[in-house]
């Protein structure tokens, strides 16, 4: 699945971002590659690439931080589905991984725990 919006005016830089929804890296550098051959992809410059991937949750699961969990589970949109999407890179060194799971789940849960409240509007 592949969402278009256009940015042009948000003091994005850009015009407009494509936003690939797949669980297969491979399809999606499949797509990019296919992409990049159409008139709209060979004229148009590159100013950010952010990949990712959908995986199964490490921290924040029913088991391990259930009302955390719900909270984010339970929030549903105040009016019609936002229009935008807000993307937050998250980079992890090696004294993230060099912590506890215990550590990290803490550390998860003080960053997302304000979250919630917002999450009707994004």
């Amino acid at each position: 699945i592949v969402d278009t919006y256009l940015t042009r005016g948000l003091g994005a830089g850009s015009d407009y971002l494509l936003r690939v929804h797949s669980t297969d890296m491979a399809a999606t550098q499949a797509f990019l590659v296919d992409w990049r051959a159409t008139k709209l992809g060979m004229y148009s410059d590159v100013t950010e690439n952010l990949v990712g991937i959908t995986k199964a949750l490490n921290y924040v699961s029913k088991d391990k931080s259930p009302d955390l969990n719900a909270g984010l589970s339970s929030a549903t949109y105040s009016d019609s589905a936002p229009r935008y999407v807000i993307v937050i890179p998250v980079k992890k060194d090696a004294a993230w991984w060099n912590m506890s799971d215990e550590q990290r789940l803490k550390e998860i849960e003080v960053h997302t725990q304000p979250t919630p409240q917002y999450l009707v509007n994004v």
